[in-house]
């Protein structure tokens, strides 16, 4: 929940809150700490992964919060090809992959790179998260993830950074309405099994898109 704080107010008021023009090339700190605290509440968080909560560390058994992380953390250090994101996940010779996820987004210079990691982490809540059961939520699971995916949107806009997470990845934004008017309407009318190879060309060629890696099948 985004909430309209007094000092967003008067910002607006005095035309401070006005972005004309969308950054691309930078993701400031509360931006960034907005999106780990939206993780943690909406994909887990680190009572869930720790030893003394409940997980035992046996490979055997991960409850799924532990495996959403791991998974996310093995998909992009296998496409960076490095062992690991950082340093920061192993604390006393065990490794915490939602630690490590979270130090890199708030950590990494690379903006693009913190981007891979937020539309992977998103793409989990979009296709795992959502299915009613997940962390015990049954009731209005869809509309929780919904709500999460809109929230995201919006601190984006709220900071003017240019970008959207659409239909399963980050997409820039170059201007809001055009974004609106024909890049949402056309993802939504592709965004059908029919259209498939017509969604991915799209994509591709308009917003620089990336492939499908390491998304859930089901």
């Amino acid at each position: 929940m985004v909430v309209d704080l007094f000092s967003k107010r008067q910002k607006r008021l005095r035309g401070e809150e006005v972005h004309d023009v969308f950054r691309y090339d930078a993701l400031p700190m509360p931006i960034r700490v907005q999106i780990v605290k939206l993780l943690e509440k909406h994909l887990g968080n680190e009572q869930e992964v720790d030893p003394g909560h409940g997980y035992s560390g046996n490979a055997d058994y991960k409850p799924e919060v532990v495996k959403a992380y791991d998974l996310i953390v093995d998909c992009l250090c296998t496409e960076y090809g490095v062992f690991t994101l950082g340093n920061s996940g192993h604390r006393h010779g065990t490794r915490s992959c939602l630690r490590e996820l979270f130090d890199f987004i708030l950590n990494e210079k690379n903006v693009e790179k913190v981007l891979d990691a937020v539309e992977i982490s998103y793409r989990w809540l979009d296709r795992v998260a959502r299915k009613p059961g997940y962390r015990g939520i049954f009731t209005a699971s869809s509309k929780f993830i919904d709500e999460a995916i809109h929230e995201l949107n919006m601190r984006f806009k709220e900071h003017g950074i240019g970008f959207q997470f659409e239909n399963g990845d980050i997409i820039r934004v170059d201007s809001e309405l055009l974004h609106v008017e024909t890049v949402k309407p056309a993802l939504s009318f592709l965004n059908r099994p029919e259209y498939a190879g017509a969604q991915e060309e799209f994509l591709s060629g308009t917003m620089g898109r990336t492939p499908w890696a390491c998304a859930p099948t089901s």
